[in-house]
């Protein structure tokens, strides 16, 4: 009988979510490299239009991408944006919506717009799940010591194939 409380909890949980779901703002605050944050929406509401935010803040370059569950939802965008003195500027939009990589950001503070149509009938439900995945980018010089590492192998093994062709190979003549 430990399940019904989880169960009642997890359904309390998501009706508070369900509360002002027409705009609301999950701020992840820092986030780091090989971090995997978490956000959630839902609602309850008969079929509307729908702006959900991520907001989160960067202190380093690094590669974000997001993946999204969406169920009940249709016309599903989202939109990668930069706060630039003040005003929140429109970088990219994904274009897979469920699963997209932004690539390198920069440091600053950075908000995903997710926007959609609540689908269904009246009192459907709909929700959106989904993850902010953080990669380290290599620095610039972690990648031309990789590169040279690599020419190196390279240079070394046609030596060895060229010195090997110049051999004779030396056989039994007396």
């Amino acid at each position: 009988m430990k399940v019904a409380p989880l169960i009642l909890g997890s359904l309390a949980s998501l009706c508070a979510m369900t509360v002002g779901s027409a705009k609301s703002t999950d701020h992840l605050g820092k986030v780091t490299a090989g971090d995997s944050d978490a956000f959630a929406f839902a609602s309850t509401s008969p079929p509307k239009s729908f702006t959900d935010y991520v907001v989160f803040d960067l202190t380093s370059s690094l590669d974000i991408s997001e993946t999204l569950m969406a169920f009940g939802v249709n016309n599903l965008v989202v939109d990668l944006q930069e706060k630039i003195g003040g005003v929140w500027t429109t970088e990219e939009v994904a274009a897979t919506p469920t699963s997209y990589d932004f690539g390198d950001l920069s440091s600053g503070k950075w908000r995903l717009d997710i926007t959609g149509k609540t689908a269904g009938v009246s009192g459907s439900d709909s929700s959106l799940f989904g993850h902010l995945n953080v990669a380290a980018v290599p620095e610039p010089g972690t990648l031309a010591m990789f590169l040279a590492g690599a020419g190196l192998l390279g240079v070394y093994q046609w030596r060895r194939r060229h010195k090997s062709a110049e051999q004779p190979i030396s056989g039994g003549a007396a």
